[in-house]
């Protein structure tokens, strides 16, 4: 941009264009320095923001993408900026902040029901479910995320239960609405026979 611009001037004036490769270097750590201290203030204004936040009302899925985008910043900043004390400092803001993330992600598990609440409330000390009040800076001055491995375990077994429950209610289903054909057998008035079952075989099948 700043060479194109240079160029522009150098053109409108009939002057001989120059080539201005340091001008490539200088917009480059220019958008750098930009692009972290906006992130900074970002951070900060942010993380403000999620402390607040009750659990309920988080969204997992926002929270890791903007983890994510900040872990870039800091990347990219601490090759390109080296020598800038504030990015150690937003570095590790950012990773102490990360183990936070997976344990949202699976206390927001739509598949944890009541009894894995109780596991969940028996292993913390302390109930989460039903506390409309409970926020995230409770959930990190707790020390909730100290048992993310055992709240992990507990979330994966809820959602494969789940799974399970899925299915079994698919084969209810099924049966519930099949239907066996039964007919006289040859002339008889009392005896009776299975007419055709292939849908009952078919629904075994899929069983």
């Amino acid at each position: 941009m700043l060479r194109a611009f240079c160029s522009d001037y150098q053109n409108a004036l009939n002057i001989d264009p120059e080539e201005y490769e340091t001008l490539e270097e200088v917009q480059g750590e220019l958008n750098l320095k930009m692009s972290f201290w906006t992130a900074v203030k970002d951070w900060s204004s942010i993380t403000s923001k999620w402390m607040g936040m009750v659990l309920g009302a988080v969204d997992a899925g926002d929270l890791e993408k903007e983890v994510t985008r900040f872990n870039r910043i800091v990347v990219k900043a601490s090759k390109g900026l080296p020598q800038n004390p504030k990015v150690p400092e937003l570095k590790a803001a950012v990773e102490e902040f990360s183990p936070v993330l997976p344990v949202v992600r699976d206390l927001r598990n739509e598949s944890i029901k009541d009894r894995h609440w109780e596991q969940i409330h028996e292993l913390i000390g302390f109930e989460i479910k039903g506390n409309e009040t409970f926020t995230l800076k409770d959930l990190i001055e707790k020390k909730v995320t100290d048992y993310h491995e055992e709240i992990t375990t507990i979330a994966t077994s809820a959602q494969q239960e789940s799974v399970l429950e899925s299915m079994m209610a698919k084969v209810e289903g099924i049966w519930e609405e099949a239907m066996f054909e039964v007919k006289n057998y040859k002339e008889s008035k009392d005896m009776f026979m299975l007419g055709d079952t292939s849908e009952v075989s078919a629904n075994l099948d899929d069983s």
